[in-house]
């Protein structure tokens, strides 16, 4: 996040339009996307609500997603970046 690599485990995926969800280091998330591609436009995150060591690096992970605003997918389709505001990105990697 950021040029700081997550030292967590966290997913993304988009299971319909219009929709994202994943898993955080403690919970699950999800929320509406109303954005078109390259647009990235998550409303805003709920979340289940357990507590694990791993909490802070959540909230970050979270924070940080709910300030991104523009998407792209690499040529490969394997590498999505996450972008928004002062420079700031997130690189997911494909789940193999």
């Amino acid at each position: 996040i950021g040029g700081v690599p997550f030292s967590g485990v966290a997913t993304l995926t988009f299971p319909e339009t219009g929709r994202l969800e994943g898993e955080a280091p403690c919970n699950a998330y999800f929320a509406d996307q109303s954005g078109e591609y390259p647009v990235f436009a998550p409303g805003p995150i709920g979340a289940t609500r357990r507590a694990c060591p791993g909490l802070p690096l959540e909230l970050a992970y979270l924070a940080g997603l709910q300030r991104m605003t523009e998407a792209e997918i690499n040529e490969a389709g394997d590498r999505l970046t996450l972008s928004g505001p002062q420079g700031i990105n997130m690189v997911f990697r494909a789940a193999e």
